[in-house]
């Protein structure tokens, strides 16, 4: 371990090797400069940013372990986190979830699953779902996933959304819902589909009022709406 500070050029070589994933050359650096395990390069990326964002999940592992910083944001406040959700690293995002990641952080306005929707990763956006991502959460213009995805008409991200109830009600800061959004658009086939889920919804609900032991009826709907 050296008492010095890493050099500028050693530091990005630290970072480059991080982003290409090159676990050999990270743990040397840290085995003499531990204490720069979060330092940023001119582009205000760590190490751990950018293997997140390369979706080098082995560097990640191992960038955590060391005591990497694993919600520091870069210039555009966003999360490692963040950045393996826009590129669609869903390893990256299972592991740097198991590490404690901030999954309602956010950046630019958006959480991870907010980014994930609009660069439509649906594995990605599934995964942060099931680990507790808050599915009716809205970006700067009060825009919910479902209201994204249902602009981009991508119907295998808004038949998810919907099967982890995503709020049909809400509005963006226009006063929109994402049945207007739809309208808007003339997508006919994805108002219609809209439309049966606020059937289904309306039902689940009325049958969780009758009977509370029923704890999740939309799963059970879901099954006879194939």
């Amino acid at each position: 371990m050296s008492d010095l500070s890493p050099t500028p050029k050693e530091i990005t070589a630290f970072i480059s090797a991080a982003s290409n994933g090159d676990c050999e050359a990270i743990v040397q650096f840290l085995a003499d400069y531990p204490q720069a395990i979060n330092k940023k390069g001119v582009d205000g990326m760590t190490a751990l940013l950018w293997a997140s964002r390369r979706g080098r999940h082995e560097a990640v592992t191992l960038l955590s372990e060391r005591g990497a910083a694993i919600d520091e944001v870069d210039l555009s406040g966003w999360t490692s986190l963040m950045w393996a959700s826009i590129c669609g690293h869903r390893e990256t995002v299972r592991i740097l979830l198991e590490k404690g990641a901030a999954i309602e952080a956010k950046g630019g306005g958006r959480t991870a699953l907010v980014w994930a929707v609009h660069h439509k990763h649906k594995e990605t956006a599934a995964l942060l779902l099931e680990k507790g991502a808050v599915v009716n959460e809205s970006d700067r213009a009060g825009w919910t996933p479902l209201m994204t995805a249902v602009w981009q008409a991508n119907i295998p991200m808004i038949q998810l959304l919907l099967e982890k109830r995503a709020d049909l009600q809400k509005k963006d800061n226009t006063g929109k819902t994402a049945m207007d959004l739809a309208q808007d658009k003339g997508f006919e086939d994805i108002m219609a589909l809209l439309e049966k889920w606020q059937q289904i919804q309306a039902l689940a609900d009325d049958i969780a009022d009758f009977s509370p032991a029923l704890k999740r009826p939309i799963r059970t709907l879901r099954r006879l709406n194939p």
